[in-house]
């Protein structure tokens, strides 16, 4: 049950589709057996939940970079059952974001949870965002435990995924915030490629500090490295955003409703004190932690998920602002080109959420 990296997309996506029907409906896991011409990131992740009875489904494929912190509801509200009782059996494909945008455009996504997906509109591309699973960032700068303060980072290197993303914007930002020069200036960067590199360098003591989510975060912690700053103190920037094609806003809204429908419902059972039990165990699962980990890294994260799918239009503005800036486009870009939340605001209205 896999995506092959050749041939037609659309023929791709149409033997994934008769493979999951012929051969039942169990949840895939990473640690499937892979052939040589398939790539690993590209294996189905979560198929239909078996704890209702199905009855007449409307098939779909929502796309996912990887399994992180910003999709746990999404896989959550598949295993649960939320979409299924919304009419929609959903297909969790894991890929990178070249062939989600494309698959988007075609019409064979429905949904993709790509960071980066939000460039495709900024740069002039027929896709919106339409909602958000995550609508503060859950990144925090760790340091060494002798370091105290963001003051304290003065002459000291800090990680970043690289030179001109979110991650060295924010921390920069951070240096400023505090009196200090930046990078360059009063601190050096280094360079890691993803967050998980930079957590290893933390470890390694190679850093001083670096940028990381919380799901990382929780091995520094366990090595006595501590937080010094939040990103969701210094920028309204969201993460989790789900984007479609706007010809699928036009001729399939009723599906998009119902998946946003579901999707709310998710983000509702995640946050949810009471059913915190079964949220650490959704995180342990989908995550592949122990128990006593995604236990703390699920106590630290649920009030970042959104209440209603939203974002507030300060954070998308931001956003686009920064992204624009990176980009080096000399044209304003305004929000509502970038985004579109009427069904997401009707689905709101319908369940009596502001």
């Amino acid at each position: 049950m896999v995506l092959s990296e050749t041939g037609s997309f659309s023929i791709s996506f149409f033997l994934i589709l008769v493979s999951v029907l012929l051969n039942g409906s169990a949840a895939a896991g990473l640690d499937r057996p892979v052939t040589p011409s398939v790539s690993r990131e590209q294996i189905l992740l979560a198929q239909k939940t078996q704890e209702q009875k199905p009855g007449k489904m409307e098939r779909i494929v929502a796309a996912i970079p990887v399994r992180a912190l910003s999709n746990v509801p999404l896989l959550a509200g598949v295993k649960k059952g939320f979409y299924r009782q919304e009419g929609l059996e959903i297909d969790v494909v894991q890929m990178s974001s070249t062939p989600a945008i494309t698959g988007m455009i075609t019409g064979d996504i429905l949904v993709d949870f790509h960071t980066s997906a939000i460039r495709a509109p900024v740069t002039g591309r027929p896709i919106r965002m339409i909602g958000y699973m995550v609508d503060r960032l859950n990144w925090h700068l760790y340091a060494k435990p002798e370091i105290k303060r963001v003051e304290d980072l003065k002459g000291k290197v800090l990680a970043v995924t690289d030179v001109g993303g979110n991650v060295t914007y924010i921390s920069q930002l951070m240096l400023e915030k505090h009196g200090l020069g930046g990078f360059g200036k009063d601190a050096e960067m280094f360079p890691t490629g993803s967050m998980q590199s930079s957590t290893l360098a933390l470890l390694a003591r190679q850093v001083d500090a670096a940028l990381v989510g919380t799901e990382m975060g929780i091995k520094a912690e366990a090595k006595g490295f501590h937080v010094i700053a939040r990103a969701s103190d210094y920028v309204p920037l969201g993460l989790g955003g789900m984007s479609a094609s706007l010809e699928t806003l036009k001729s399939r809204s009723d599906t998009v409703k119902r998946f946003l429908r579901g999707s709310i419902r998710s983000l509702q059972f995640i946050r949810s004190d009471k059913n915190k039990a079964e949220g650490a165990e959704f995180f342990a699962q989908f995550l592949n932690l122990s128990r006593g980990d995604a236990e703390l890294i699920y106590a630290q994260s649920k009030d970042y998920y959104s209440p209603n799918g939203s974002i507030s239009r300060e954070g998308l503005k931001f956003e686009v602002a920064l992204l624009a800036q990176q980009l080096g486009l000399k044209k304003e870009v305004s929000v509502d080109e970038v985004a579109d939340f009427t069904l997401l605001r009707e689905v709101q209205v319908e369940l009596g959420l502001k």
